[in-house]
């Protein structure tokens, strides 16, 4: 064990910026900067450990962890678990309405047994709190203290693994309806997107990143046209390509799809004949996403200001499906029209011909958060709204 000298610590364990060993104040000195909170074991900040002593509790969480073959999942609240109304914030006094989403219950209980769940939320501690009183009241799912990474006991910006795993996050899952929130390297490998779940009106979460590209809420809009130009085309703007937000129906199929792909996860991590360490999240994830589109080659057509543009950050989603992007009807097997433009045509034509399928833009989004490849003969009528988990039945 290391000893202190002088005015330094080199001690393994400090709480509340006191080493637990000599007993010094050593919130000030520059050897403190080097510990870090062991995050699997705790949410507080107050609890700081040596790397040598992290390295050492890491490695028995992974032996245990590899044992009970076992997950760490680490899931988002607000528009993936449950949805509070913004509108109630104004009078929060009369308390704050937070609907839980559609088979939260079910999906937390058939979660347990394979994972250790953790919240990881940019909301605030408090709010955290009394969200997971509603979620798990006999803290079944996230422990006693609840397990809740929140904007309080995490650095602003983007999230991090490291708050939770510090050493190693190979076994280390997400689940969030904000790809943005996450480094790259999290998104390409380690995060499974999920639709927002949008219960009350007037949600302006449906307009971010990819749901807003495909929903059509944040695309750009075309500069004005001629009466030629329109009559032409035959250009008709619908108010939305897609819905998320169905008007009157309380049906969301969402953790029914992500239980099934973190079972198949979970197999492939933890195979039945494997007896070691098992894989990896970050090797195995990707894999298994890009057979959902496999073979696909998409040409999309009318969601933005130049037709042939795609919104950064689409195209690598969209690769990540399994799909290839390609500019033309005639090179495509699948055509995705927002509305009606010359490819939509030039594709109607196609798939006359048995060529091409011409498919609506939920028909994508479907695919997006399922992993499943949606059947092609929906009718593909591109001026209305597309509620997408109609297509439940309609998988092939």
């Amino acid at each position: 064990m290391a000893v202190a000298d002088g005015d330094s610590c080199a001690h393994d364990v400090v709480f509340a910026g006191m080493c637990c060993q000599c007993h010094r104040n050593v919130s000030s000195l520059a050897e403190n900067m080097a510990r870090q909170r062991p995050g699997f074991l705790t949410t507080s900040l107050d609890l700081q450990v040596s790397a040598s002593l992290l390295s050492s509790l890491d490695a028995a969480e992974q032996l245990r962890r590899a044992s009970q073959k076992k997950l760490v999942l680490i899931i988002d609240l607000d528009h993936t678990l449950v949805t509070a109304d913004v509108r109630d914030i104004r009078n929060a006094s009369a308390g704050l309405r937070v609907r839980k989403r559609p088979g939260v219950d079910g999906f937390l209980q058939g979660m347990k047994d394979t994972c250790d769940m953790y919240v990881y939320t940019q909301a605030t501690g408090a709010y955290a709190q009394r969200v997971l009183q509603i979620l798990d009241p006999r803290s079944s799912f996230f422990g006693d203290p609840p397990r809740i990474f929140h904007r309080g006991n995490t650095p602003q910006g983007l999230k991090d693994l490291a708050q939770i795993l510090p050493n190693d996050a190979s076994h280390a899952l997400v689940v969030d309806d904000r790809e943005e929130v996450w480094p790259s390297a999290v998104r390409e490998s380690q995060l499974l997107k999920v639709v927002p779940y949008l219960p009350f009106p007037g949600d302006a979460r449906q307009s971010v990143d990819f749901e807003g590209f495909l929903t059509g809420s944040n695309r750009a809009r075309e500069p004005p046209r001629t009466e030629e130009d329109t009559k032409r085309q035959k250009i008709e703007e619908p108010v939305a390509f897609c819905d998320l937000d169905w008007p009157g129906r309380t049906r969301d199929d969402q953790f029914e799809h992500l239980g099934d792909i973190l079972r198949k996860l979970h197999e492939a991590v933890f195979p039945a004949t494997d007896d070691g360490q098992g894989g990896s999240v970050a090797s195995t994830l990707p894999v298994l996403r890009r057979k959902t589109l496999q073979g696909c080659r998409l040409c999309l057509t009318g969601f933005c200001g130049a037709a042939s543009e795609v919104p950064k950050g689409s195209n690598k989603s969209l690769l990540g499906l399994g799909a290839v992007m390609v500019r033309t009807p005639d090179d495509a097997t699948h055509v995705v029209a927002a509305r009606r433009t010359e490819k939509w045509a030039r594709a109607q034509a196609l798939q006359r011909e048995g060529r091409v399928f011409l498919v609506h833009p939920g028909w994508l989004l479907y695919a997006a958060v399922t992993w499943q490849r949606p059947c092609e003969l929906k009718p593909s009528d591109c001026q209305v709204l597309f509620p997408i988990w109609l297509l439940l039945s309609l998988t092939p």
